[in-house]
């Protein structure tokens, strides 16, 4: 069967989307090509040299500020320093020319594409010369020749300027480690498939205009604000060849940290064939896709893929089309929910094993079922199985107002527990007090550690549940008493820093990093915890606001909405 795929790239042209049938939405992290229509394909003469190892990246990145990128994929150690009349005071950072031997007996004569990583300040003999790495100067040998042709000296060869193919990987920007909240610095990865950017702006979130960077150095180019930035950050990109200009929109989120990599998003449809079930599968055309901050880790790198490229998402609720053989307990018509792996519900239809999904009562709609199925199983095991939440407990719930968040405080409340949540707005501590949060503390205006203490007449709380992660982890462990059990289940603002044993040690603390999938292992495990989510629903324990559905096509502003904490409650797709 046929259907659309929608293909997540790194940065965008501005250009119309068309949606014809059925999709799906798959991140496909291959650079999206430039009109490079200005740049020739004419073979000129120059001058060819090599450095640094026989088999190695050159200079490890040399003056354009790749470091250690160069010998990673795509770059994969074939790149070249340049001459200073090729070099362009650093505007030929990133891109991609052809090179090949012919006049000496080892040259195979064919053409290798290199990168431009480094200037070669000496290479002035010439109007061009290559510095090329080990790598790239034995690509051009005949087999088993590398050697012969290393030691040549000075090769004559030809290049051509051609345009970049990073198949298979992303654009992306490194946060240079001396950026602050006036000062952004950043190296831009990839360069959208070719190194040929004249200029690069920058926007707050907060305002409309534009801001010219300057370019630092090679790939580096910086924003001197003079007073503090407010992300999300959107960064502009012009090509000096085609004046082609690509937007990567809220590139740069809140809570963005020096040393960090960014990445955007594009969206691009594709014709695929989804086949039929095979033994033990099913086919299941979906209703409603809930959206989670856990497609916002895979996209962004935080979780490594099983494949590239990759269908995300992890819930959804749909209609069984057909049935593999095999398979004897789902039928064609049930309306079934699934959750966790595998991975790939931003579909309209998706092949499953039979035995990830579960039945949903009729009580419950599809945009309910998919809006709950994994983040009301993650709350099951997290007041069930994780830490046993029962009357007499406190507990302090991160990011209260969230989709996992909102579900703890009404089950924790329901299960006789105190419940203290934080919030970041005074519109999300009312939902989270309307949610069963006996106490709410809002970020930015009150100290929660000390606010806790308080609460708790300087006792602490039995666990917290932290799924923001760096910005409270440190924290929440002082909010814990004695014994008390630290539940890390997410990190929205970032890995949490490595722990020392001894800050675990202060108080006897437990300390856990869960997933759901750990929880629920058997078809049986996953019907019980499913059945109590769906039950709780069905008697009002569990109220799930849907506050925000987007069209499947919006998925990027949806995740956008989400990483900038637009969102409260459950985010629902709809194909």
């Amino acid at each position: 069967m046929a259907a659309i795929k929608l293909s997540l790239f790194i940065l965008c042209l501005p250009q119309l989307l068309v949606l014809f049938c059925s999709f799906q939405l798959c991140f496909s992290f291959r650079a999206k090509h430039l009109n490079l229509s200005a740049i020739g394909t004419h073979w000129a003469p120059a001058g060819a040299t090599w450095y640094g190892s026989p088999d190695g990246a050159g200079s490890d990145g040399g003056s354009c500020g790749y470091g250690k990128l160069v010998s990673q994929t795509p770059f994969s150690s074939l790149v070249t320093g340049i001459s200073p009349s090729l070099y362009n005071s650093g505007k030929e950072c990133g891109a991609c020319y052809q090179v090949k031997c012919t006049k000496h007996p080892s040259c195979s004569g064919k053409a290798v594409r290199v990168v431009i990583t480094d200037l070669c300040p000496g290479c002035v003999s010439e109007s061009a010369h290559f510095d090329l790495s080990g790598t790239s100067f034995g690509a051009m040998a005949l087999p088993g020749q590398e050697e012969k042709l290393r030691d040549a000296g000075v090769l004559e060869i030809r290049y051509a300027r051609v345009a970049c193919d990073y198949s298979g990987k992303t654009i992306a920007f490194h946060v240079d480690q001396g950026s602050n909240s006036n000062y952004f610095a950043t190296v831009v990865e990839f360069e959208e498939g070719d190194g040929d950017l004249g200029a690069v702006e920058l926007k707050e979130g907060s305002s409309e205009e534009w801001r010219k960077m300057q370019q630092s150095w090679g790939a580096v180019w910086k924003l001197d604000a003079g007073a503090e930035l407010h992300p999300p950050l959107s960064i502009k990109l012009t090509s000096q060849y085609s004046g082609q200009t690509l937007i990567a929109k809220n590139v740069i989120p809140q809570g963005w940290k020096p040393g960090a990599t960014y990445r955007s998003v594009v969206l691009k449809w594709e014709d695929v064939e989804i086949g039929e079930p095979k033994e033990g599968e099913i086919r299941v055309r979906n209703k409603a896709i809930g959206l989670n901050f856990i497609d916002v880790y895979f996209r962004t790198g935080v979780y490594k893929p099983p494949t590239l490229p990759f269908i995300p998402g992890r819930e959804a609720c749909g209609l069984v089309t057909a049935v593999g053989p095999g398979v004897t307990d789902r039928q064609v018509g049930d309306v079934v929910a699934y959750a966790g792996n595998p991975m790939g519900s931003y579909t309209e239809e998706q092949i499953l094993p039979a035995d990830k999904v579960v039945p949903v009562p009729e009580s419950i709609t599809p945009v309910i079922a998919a809006s709950v199925i994994l983040k009301g199983m993650t709350t099951q095991f997290l007041v069930r199985c994780c830490f046993k939440v029962e009357r007499g407990h406190t507990i302090l719930v991160h990011a209260a107002a969230g989709g996992v968040g909102s579900l703890l405080c009404q089950w924790a409340n329901a299960l006789g527990a105190t419940v203290i949540g934080t919030v970041s707005t005074k519109e999300k501590a009312t939902q989270a007090k309307d949610d069963g949060a006996h106490h709410v503390i809002i970020y930015g205006e009150e100290d929660f550690v000390a606010r806790v203490n308080e609460i708790t007449s300087g006792n602490g709380v039995d666990v917290v549940y932290d799924s923001v992660g760096k910005d409270t982890f440190e924290g929440s462990l002082a909010c814990l008493k004695l014994r008390g059990y630290m539940v890390s289940f997410g990190q929205s603002s970032g890995t949490p820093d490595p722990v020392p044993l001894s800050a675990l040690a202060a108080k006897s603390l437990f300390l856990t990093r869960p997933t759901l999938g750990h929880y629920n292992v058997t078809h049986d495990e996953i019907l019980a915890a499913a059945k109590d989510v769906f039950a709780n629903v069905a008697s009002g324990v569990l109220r799930v606001r849907v506050n925000h559905t987007y069209p499947l096509s919006q998925a990027a502003q949806a995740h956008a909405d989400l990483e900038g904490r637009k969102t409260t409650g459950s985010v629902v797709l709809i194909p």
